[in-house]
């Protein structure tokens, strides 16, 4: 067989595999899921004062679950991820100047979760510019 004919014949096979049920049975084979919640929303963080600062707003009767976020602060700052229980979801990272971090999307596996109907907190420890975003979704579940 020539190549064309081999990816012709390999792609048809692993076609039948998938509409015969066969494949997704193997442990290498994974489907993307859908983040519990719904559609991914985003929601900007532009914040240069220390205290409390709810990023994303609660909902009676759901929970937000965070599945990737970007920060970046251009001064020293002790930054905390809670909710306004205030349940800390991260321990307080320690960022230098012009410091920052990425929590990158996986599997539909959130990052953090907050308690039912609270805020998506983020406190921060000086009057530093923080800056980022944050990809959530919320649900009752």
């Amino acid at each position: 067989m020539r190549t064309r004919e081999r990816i012709v014949f390999f792609g048809l096979l692993l076609a039948g595999f998938v509409l015969a049920g066969i494949l997704p049975n193997f442990p290498w084979f994974t489907v993307q899921a859908q983040p519990v919640g719904g559609r991914l929303r985003s929601a900007q963080m532009d914040y240069n004062t220390s205290g409390t600062h709810a990023v994303v707003a609660g909902v009676v009767g759901q929970r937000t679950r965070v599945y990737q976020l970007t920060l970046f602060c251009n001064g020293a700052n002790n930054v905390t991820l809670q909710d306004s229980t205030p349940a800390v979801l991260h321990p307080v990272m320690n960022f230098s100047a012009s410091q920052g971090m990425v929590l990158d999307y996986h599997a539909a596996v959130p990052w953090f979760t907050t308690a039912l109907g609270t805020d998506f907190v983020l406190n921060l420890s000086a009057n530093q510019p923080c800056s980022g975003v944050l990809w959530y979704t919320q649900g009752p579940w």
